[in-house]
């Protein structure tokens, strides 16, 4: 072990000693409420193969053409990978809309409107590629009708955004330490400090590298103060480690927007927003456009041979795209690598190729919509977590709605987070507003750090 690693795991022990007991102390039913329950659940039920391949070191590696170790096989692990964790997550969503069926929320409309993806992307492959689909677009229709019939507050969604995103990178880097062979691999063409990459208790150090970008600003809004500085930190260094070029690009986004919005106040000019809104639509524009303009095969670590196949499959059913489980017939025929296996590392062409046209316009909607429709006291909360996606989507797939991903409960709490009543209401704010209502023997079980 080089000092430098030995540094590294040093400070990533004691960042994860700092947030496991910030977690065992505000983890609770009311800081999460359903909803963040049911996203964390899926969340690490779908991450459930992969920790048991790593604890009984029964993975292998492949070296892909740019010289990366993937994972080939999850051994008997892989028994879990589908059949077994799909349909725990469908018991899972049947009971929870069992548990909501008597709620309304008025905001469903909205959630169940993005579920037509996935169901297009079923049809298209019945009626493009005519064989018989998967039932993973049925299972994410579940889970948003499962979404759509729960309330949850703000507060609620960010709390357990942060609480996944520091559970995850906690339980990583107890894996970087006990179990570093399962953890680490080489670094031929990207690289870190330690001359390795991270993928911890995930699949891939991509995907590690994406779901710390994607909770950064969850945990960035939950904390204050110096908890907010200290639990960043150790997110952006298991990102950092991670030596995900697409998840660099989305923290650095999501840091300047933090900036530009920092101290903005419901009474504020529209300046800040509007500028948030003006660099959140140039990173939409950036992600739809810039695949037809590379034609270099070997751009981003071979994205531009992503891109290209995506094309050529899209020119091929344009309108109703190519079908759910089209890209991953392409792993399984050899046309791209393990890391390629869930979509072509772009938000729209995987959108694209699985759903076609109608898919795409119904998303760039979506994202108008999510853009300009918030109201000005909630845009600092809710523009950091679109850029996350936004900027991840560029080179990357964060929404993948198509099937049912380790990255899916980010988008069960970031379509969610649309629908709460409170999106103006701060976490400070409510925690505030409700210690004026505690007595004061009372306040120390029932305050919200």
């Amino acid at each position: 072990m080089t000092l430098s690693r030995l540094l590294i795991e040093i400070m990533m022990s004691l960042f994860a000693i700092g947030a496991s007991y910030e977690l065992f102390r505000n983890v609770t039913f009311r800081n999460l409420g359903s909803l963040g329950i049911f996203a964390i659940s899926i969340g690490f039920l779908y991450q459930l193969p992969w920790i048991c391949a790593k604890l009984t070191n029964s993975f292998s590696f492949t070296q892909n053409i740019y010289g990366t170790s993937e994972v080939a096989n999850l051994g008997w692990a892989d028994v879990l990978a589908y059949p077994v964790v799909d349909t725990l997550a469908l018991i899972l969503t049947l009971a929870y809309i069992l548990k909501s069926l008597t709620r309304h929320n008025k905001y469903s409309r909205s959630i169940l409107f993005l579920s037509m993806i996935p169901l297009l992307s079923l049809l298209s492959r019945l009626i493009v590629e005519r064989q018989t689909p998967n039932g993973q677009p049925i299972l994410l229709f579940l889970v948003l009708f499962a979404v759509s019939s729960m309330h949850s507050s703000s507060k609620q969604i960010i709390a357990a955004g942060a609480f996944f995103t520091l559970a995850l990178a906690s339980l990583s880097t107890a894996f970087a330490i006990f179990l570093p062979k399962e953890s680490f691999v080489a670094c031929p063409n990207k690289c870190t400090v330690i001359h390795e990459l991270l993928s911890g208790s995930t699949s891939h150090y991509n995907q590690l590298g994406m779901m710390m970008g994607l909770g950064f600003s969850f945990v960035w809004l939950n904390f204050k103060g110096r908890k907010r500085l200290y639990l960043s930190t150790f997110v952006a260094l298991v990102l950092y480690l991670s030596g995900s070029r697409a998840a660099y690009l989305s923290l650095a986004c999501q840091i300047l927007i933090l900036i530009v919005l920092k101290g903005s106040k419901s009474s504020a000019s529209n300046y800040r927003f509007m500028l948030g809104k003006l660099a959140l639509l140039v990173t939409v524009f950036a992600s739809l456009v810039l695949p037809f303009r590379i034609h270099n095969d070997n751009f981003a670590t071979g994205r531009g041979y992503l891109w290209r196949l995506a094309l050529k499959y899209f020119g091929e059913s344009p309108y109703i795209g190519k079908g759910s489980k089209f890209w991953s017939d392409q792993f399984s025929l050899g046309n791209v690598g393990q890391a390629g296996t869930y979509s072509p590392h772009n938000q729209y062409l995987d959108i694209f190729v699985l759903g076609g046209i109608i898919a795409v316009l119904i998303f760039f909607g979506s994202s108008i919509y999510w853009i300009i429709s918030p109201n000005r006291s909630s845009q600092r909360y809710i523009q950091p977590i679109l850029m996350s996606v936004f900027a991840l989507g560029v080179l990357e797939c964060p929404l993948t709605l198509s099937l049912v991903m380790p990255t899916t409960w980010f988008m069960l709490l970031f379509i969610s987070f649309f629908s709460a009543n409170d999106n103006s209401e701060s976490l400070h704010d409510y925690k505030q507003s409700n210690l004026e209502e505690i007595e004061p023997n009372d306040r120390k079980t029932r305050q919200f750090r």
